[in-house]
């Protein structure tokens, strides 16, 4: 028998109060795998690394340290 078949079988026999908390919690863990799916598709997709960004000259210090290099002082 598979799962899906005996949770079915299990919940006929439940009244409606109680099958409506089945309900609800199987909506719940349809969000969360969505949810925890979404975010490691979003992890896979997003960069791995800061970019280098220099808008002054004291910013090259702190891409140095981003970078593990040892820092450049002007």
């Amino acid at each position: 028998m598979k799962i899906a078949d005996e949770i079915y079988q299990r919940v006929q026999h439940l009244p409606d109060d109680m099958a409506r908390e089945v309900l609800d919690f199987l909506g719940y863990l349809e969000i969360k795998y969505e949810r925890s799916s979404e975010r490691l598709q979003h992890r896979k997709t997003a960069r791995t690394s800061p970019g280098r960004i220099q808008e002054n000259p004291n910013d090259a210090v702190w891409n140095d340290l981003l970078f593990n290099q040892p820092p450049r002082y002007r």
